[in-house]
């Protein structure tokens, strides 16, 4: 038979938890909106992308479980076009960190991306950066991503590159970074790495 220990029956008792949950949850949509609009605005004034790419509205969604863990993400700005595709993807994952990354499929960047590399902010930016690359860029745990500045890099698949903030951040501190952070990202992306015009 299976037996609930004392943590867990006050876990399915509990009815305190569940609503705070949810309101933390449409917390952390409406902060990831306001994002989206600042960014949105951001990037029509610099002119980056044009109308390929949903520069207006992208895609908020949920999850209950990456290796057991809540998340609320967002990806955008994004492009998809068949099988070609690359968004800027903020993640919330509770328990673990905040993240702000580019995931691009192959056939979307310029043939010399990692040439490109050293024009990816300034030097003590790039340090912190992180980059995955294959079947594994789905992955949130930074401890299977690589630094940036720590291996020689050759870009010839799915990749994903981008920074890991502390969860613990306040949201006004956050906002700063994942703001800095991204502007970065899609600057340089929007300069030299996307191949705009492979379509």
């Amino acid at each position: 038979m299976c037996a609930i220990d004392p943590e867990e029956f006050r876990l399915l008792t509990s009815r305190w938890m569940y609503p705070l949950v949810h309101q933390l949850i449409k917390k952390l949509y409406d902060f990831l909106a306001e994002f989206r609009d600042e960014l949105s605005d951001w990037i029509y004034k610099n002119e980056l992308f044009d109308d390929r790419v949903d520069r207006y509205s992208g895609k908020i969604s949920r999850g209950w479980n990456h290796k057991r863990y809540p998340y609320v993400l967002l990806d955008f700005p994004r492009y998809i076009k068949g099988k070609r595709f690359w968004w800027l993807r903020t993640l919330c994952w509770f328990g673990n960190h905040w993240s702000v990354s580019l995931v691009a499929s192959q056939g979307t960047y310029v043939s010399d991306l990692a040439s490109k590399l050293e024009y990816l902010g300034d030097k003590s930016f790039r340090e912190k950066v992180y980059i995955i690359w294959g079947p594994d860029i789905w992955d949130n745990d930074p401890a299977n991503w690589y630094r940036l500045n720590e291996i020689e890099i050759e870009v010839t698949s799915d990749f994903r590159l981008g920074i890991f903030l502390p969860i613990e951040l306040s949201f006004s501190k956050l906002k700063q970074e994942l703001t800095g952070s991204a502007k970065i990202i899609l600057e340089w992306w929007g300069r030299y790495g996307w191949q705009r015009y492979a379509d």
